[in-house]
């Protein structure tokens, strides 16, 4: 029996042409022993072409094993046990293996006696493990190990590392804006909302609430568990019939699993403002005035006077409803004010009374002995003085008050305030005194017996 056979044994060429063929060699393995060989292939034309073919047959060392699973482990995993790996000589030469390679994502550690020879039928051995902290993939790297006289083996670690579980959930939109309709509107139409899976791990939403005013309907496998990523839908739509008022509620969507998101639609229903200002507080020429009209309605109004005029001075702001000012005039002032929204309008008549301006009238009562504990008071222009004090004076009748200290107006209780200033008023007095003149026979001296009065200025 040949050591070598091939499984061609004549290929026929033609002259000026090249011949391409391929052959398989075969090496009969009971009369083979290690090392390098050549075989032959001998064409023969007017001479003998030879074409060498060498091959070599190499020592073998195995591996055990040659693959391993560390398995699947969630991140912040604990450290994984090591594998040991064992290297067989199964060649008839003492061997040596060469270094360990740095792998990466893994720790390898070479066993006794690594680095030095090791006889036919002896062991090497060295570990292998994941690292430590990877973060969320799979780490199945090819690892080559090799020794003396180029012996080569692959060993095919695989370690699958999963994220933490998380369990969250989304909306959209978070936010459902059905605008503003008029009390008695037609019922606006359902809108929907996706939830969406935002975690890792399978869920199953609860049931859903149930909100006052509104209707929410869940969509097709509401209550079934969906994936990462997967989504469910449910519709959401105001009632009909509601009251004039803005309707806005957080919704809150839960899962099985404690995650949670909000919603909130809003719905305004609108009705034409009722004003419910229904007196205005007077006001004084002359000093600042500020007074807000108010009105019920769910949505800002536009303030207006329909009929009548301001006091002078006096103005409104359309859009705050604040009249403001300072009056320059006194009277009393009828008007109508009109609030305006988007469902109707509504009018009130009120009514603003300005007074004159106040001063400050003070008394001087010149010698009075009683009755002048008042120093002074205040009126108004346009009113009366009102009550006036009453002096005494010993020795004298009290006159009245006058606008001067002699002669003057005499003002009294019911004189009528128009003033520019302060004023002061002056007590005026008569006196009493006895005059006697006596009849005598002189004609020139007469005595005249009887009284006179005095006037105190």
């Amino acid at each position: 029996m040949a050591l070598l056979s091939f499984d061609q044994t004549s290929v026929t060429v033609n002259v000026g042409q090249t011949a391409n063929f391929a052959a398989t060699i075969s090496v009969n393995p009971s009369l083979a022993q290690k090392g390098f060989y050549e075989g032959y292939v001998n064409a023969r034309h007017d001479g003998s072409i030879v074409a060498r073919l060498p091959f070599g047959l190499v020592d073998s060392l195995t591996l055990s094993p040659v693959s391993h699973d560390f398995g699947e482990h969630q991140v912040g995993y604990a450290q994984r046990p090591a594998l040991t790996v064992t290297i067989t000589n199964n060649t008839s030469q003492n061997k040596t293996m060469d270094s360990l390679l740095t792998v990466a994502n893994y720790v390898l550690t070479p066993g006794a006696n690594w680095g030095t020879a090791f006889a036919p039928s002896q062991t090497r051995t060295f570990t292998i493990r994941p690292d430590n902290g990877l973060g969320a993939a799979t780490y199945n790297p090819t690892i080559t190990i090799t020794g003396s006289n180029g012996a080569s083996m692959q060993f095919r670690p695989t370690f699958r590392v999963t994220p933490m579980p998380t369990w969250s959930i989304s909306a959209t939109p978070d936010e459902q804006i059905f605008g503003t309709l008029a009390v008695g509107y037609t019922q606006p139409a359902a809108r929907t909302i996706t939830i969406r899976n935002t975690g890792n791990q399978a869920t199953t939403l609860d049931a859903l609430p149930s909100i006052p005013n509104w209707t929410l309907t869940p969509g097709a496998n509401w209550t079934l568990a969906f994936a990462a990523n997967g989504t469910r839908t449910f519709t959401i739509q105001p009632n009909a019939g509601l009251a004039a008022g803005t309707y806005s509620p957080v919704i809150t969507i839960t899962d099985n699993n404690g995650a949670s998101v909000q919603v909130q639609p809003v719905f305004t229903v609108i009705a034409p403002p009722v004003i419910t200002t229904s007196a205005l507080p007077s006001g004084t020429v002359g000093q600042v005035y500020s007074a807000t009209l108010a009105a019920t309605s769910v949505m800002p109004v536009d303030w207006a006077i329909d009929d009548g005029v301001l006091p002078s001075g006096l103005s409104l702001n359309e859009t705050t409803g604040v009249i403001s000012g300072e009056p320059t005039a006194d009277g009393t002032f009828t008007f109508t004010i009109r609030a305006t929204n988007d469902a109707g309008s509504d009018t009130q008549i009120l009514t603003i009374a300005i007074a004159g301006a106040s001063y400050t009238v003070t008394f001087d009562y010149r010698g009075a002995t009683g009755g002048n504990a008042t120093a002074s008071k205040t009126v108004t222009n346009g009113g009366t003085y009102g009550t006036l004090p009453t002096p005494t004076r010993t020795a004298y009748t009290f006159d009245g008050w006058f606008t001067a200290a002699s002669d003057g107006v005499k003002i009294t209780a019911d004189s009528t305030v128009n003033l520019t200033a302060g004023q002061t008023l002056f007590a005026q007095w008569t006196g009493a005194g006895s005059l006697f003149v006596k009849k005598t026979s002189n004609p020139a001296r007469m005595i005249y017996k009887g009284s006179v009065t005095l006037r105190a200025d």
